[in-house]
């Protein structure tokens, strides 16, 4: 986990005087009592300059208005320094810089904090390095050397949490103790399936709360089970789907629950298709069937051209510049058995993805595997389900064309596992959209419709 351990303070405040140009000179004077070092302004100016103060690194500080002296209190001890910039910015003629150091030294070399999001715990120390070493005391028996883990308590009550950390090299020593109040989390699931033309059922399973990871396993109701929130059947029917959870983290009971699924099965001459955008104009268009030799299935672009194939990619013309061009792409669907035929069509957009979008190449999507997003084009929640190869932050992101940001969640440190994220997505007009889900630094972009 990142220290805060750096961060710089600027305090811009305008001094309310008579507004003309003229020269100034930054100047300051400090006094050092303890870990607080006292500024007092010592600046030469006329007119109505801004006066900026950097204090490098600063982890708490207070401020005056107007600026006649101003406490910065330094967590750490060490050497820093304190910059003082003095400014007009209407003309060049006022624009004098003063700096100074001072030395903390009456200041723990590190400090232990604790953080937690129960029931992840983590090191939120000041002062850590990879050299410092970690020892936790969870209050019931339970210790660990680890910088941040999962833990969770089996009976209501109070613990005492401690965290010691240790650095030989830098001389760091520090221990901090809390007390945890834990009261037992109610867990709940609820599972909604969402059936699609070939007789795949995907099952969305809403756990609560937000820290509930559990372990799932899946009864489908055709004899078949396993761990995959999906399920292809076989023939048209009626099922019983049930799911168990269990989660020894949180301590929540073993939970069952189940709903039906009604599957028509296979349609041979379902003209149903989803798209996919490779590149901006690059489009992949899957049907979602299996190759059938009697099934034909034949494609209008709208671009002047056409294709036939099961799945197919097309590329469409470039848009000048940022134009974004629309393309009512159609998909005929023959069956030369049966001799059922059926049609429908999707209007495409194609352009340039806004700045600073752009898809990511899998090699930088390495925590996630298995994506898929669903229904697609999506018309109230959208259905996001992957399996998170790594321990991670997890962040949803959407987009519109025009490179706005439209809608925003961030969960937090997820644990590696299946995950299955339903974005309450329906405030959305009607559109084209970029959805960027981002892990650890690192992100993947899809393109998502909204109708």
């Amino acid at each position: 986990m990142k220290k805060i351990y750096s961060a710089v303070l600027v305090i811009s405040l305008m001094l309310s005087c008579e507004a003309f140009s003229q020269s100034c000179q930054a100047n300051f004077t400090y006094a050092i009592n303890g870990q607080n070092v006292f500024i007092t302004n010592k600046s030469t100016y006329t007119g109505a300059p801004y006066m900026d103060l950097y204090a490098i690194p600063a982890v708490h500080y207070s401020s005056g208005t107007p600026f006649d002296t101003l406490t910065v209190r330094y967590t750490i001890k060490g050497k820093y320094q304190i910059c003082l910039n003095v400014h007009d910015p209407d003309t060049s003629i006022c624009n004098s810089t003063y700096c100074d150091s001072v030395d903390i030294v009456n200041a723990p070399v590190c400090q232990a904090k604790i953080g937690f999001l129960y029931p992840y715990f983590y090191d939120n120390s000041y002062g850590t390095s990879k050299t410092t070493k970690y020892k936790w005391d969870m209050g019931d028996g339970f210790q660990t050397t680890k910088e941040d883990f999962n833990h969770g308590y089996a009976v209501q009550g109070t613990y005492n949490i401690c965290l010691t950390i240790t650095d030989t090299v830098n001389g760091c020593s520090s221990t901090v103790c809390l007390p945890y109040i834990f009261l037992p989390v109610q867990c709940k699931v609820e599972l909604t399936p969402i059936t699609t033309r070939d007789s795949t059922v995907y099952f969305i399973s809403k756990t609560e709360p937000w820290q509930f990871h559990p372990i799932k396993y899946w009864e489908y109701g055709d004899g078949s089970f396993g761990n995959l929130s999906y399920h292809k059947y076989n023939s048209a029917g009626t099922y019983n789907v049930c799911l168990t959870t269990s989660d020894t983290t949180l301590n929540c009971s073993t939970q069952k629950v189940c709903t039906t699924v009604t599957v028509k099965g296979n349609e041979n001459c379902s003209p149903y298709f989803r798209q996919e955008h490779i590149w901006p104009t690059t489009v992949h268009f899957n049907t979602g069937f299996i190759n059938t030799k009697s099934i034909k299935y034949f494609w209008n672009f709208g671009d002047g051209s056409t294709g036939e194939g099961i799945n197919i990619k097309h590329q469409y013309p470039a848009p000048m510049m940022s134009t974004m061009y629309s393309y009512n792409t159609c998909l005929v669907v023959r069956d030369t058995i049966s001799g059922c035929s059926d049609s429908a069509c999707q209007v495409i957009n194609v352009g340039i993805f806004p700045i600073g979008i752009k898809p990511v190449p899998e090699i930088f999507s390495q925590d996630i595997a298995n994506l898929n997003i669903f229904p697609l084009p999506f018309t109230n929640g959208l259905n996001i389900q992957f399996t998170l190869n790594n321990n991670s932050p997890l962040a949803f992101t959407v987009y519109n064309y025009q490179g706005q940001k439209v809608y925003e969640e961030a969960m937090g440190k997820q644990l590696a596992g299946e995950k299955n994220i339903t974005l309450q997505t329906s405030g959305l007009t009607n559109g084209v959209y970029l959805l960027q889900i981002k892990t650890n630094e690192k992100q993947v972009t899809k393109r998502i419709i909204k109708q």
